[in-house]
């Protein structure tokens, strides 16, 4: 019977804590996209600026209503601060070629000491804006919830040597 009793409070307890650490769609967007959750993040180094938007399939479904979304995607958005030319020329006809083609093998994941390629890699264009990058990655992990994961981004013709931003997917919220 106090077997019983205590597997009951046990349930209720588990029930009630994953309870309150859930939000309904929306909620879940602007949580995510909240920089003080920790899955929306900037860095500067020296005149570079990386903002990136963590993005996992819940997201992409309600926000970008993908219908087959890939399990983790970081949009990452590098920009000069105070629109610095340096970066502008960075982006000359050699360069543009390493952004479009070789880039992301500059980027991965870590995790559990091993490293993750990317499986999606998307350079867009940024028409009329000088010293704007736009980039959406993706990648496919094994049990990714169960330690944090490291996105690591080296831009060689940046020279900002290689910037790592920390996830720690078990704080993500239940969506209702």
């Amino acid at each position: 019977m106090k077997i019983n009793n205590i597997l009951l409070l046990f349930c209720l307890l588990v029930f009630g804590l994953s309870a309150c650490n859930s939000v309904d769609k929306q909620e879940y967007i602007s949580w995510l996209q909240n920089s003080e959750n920790e899955f929306h993040q900037q860095r500067s180094i020296n005149t570079i600026m990386l903002d990136i938007q963590y993005a996992d399939s819940t997201y992409q479904a309600i926000k970008d209503n993908v219908e087959n979304p890939v399990a983790h995607v970081f949009y990452i958005h590098i920009l000069a601060d105070d629109k610095n030319r340096e970066l502008a020329a960075a982006v000359s006809a050699e360069n543009y070629s390493y952004f479009s083609f070789s880039f992301e093998k500059d980027i991965y994941i870590e995790k559990d000491n091993k490293k993750y390629p990317c499986k999606l890699f998307h350079y867009e264009q940024s028409h009329g804006k000088l010293g704007e990058f736009y980039f959406i990655v993706g990648f496919e992990l094994e049990n990714s919830k169960s330690s944090p994961i490291k996105l690591v981004i080296n831009p060689e013709p940046l020279q900002t040597g290689p910037v790592k931003f920390t996830f720690d997917l078990s704080k993500l919220p239940l969506v209702e």
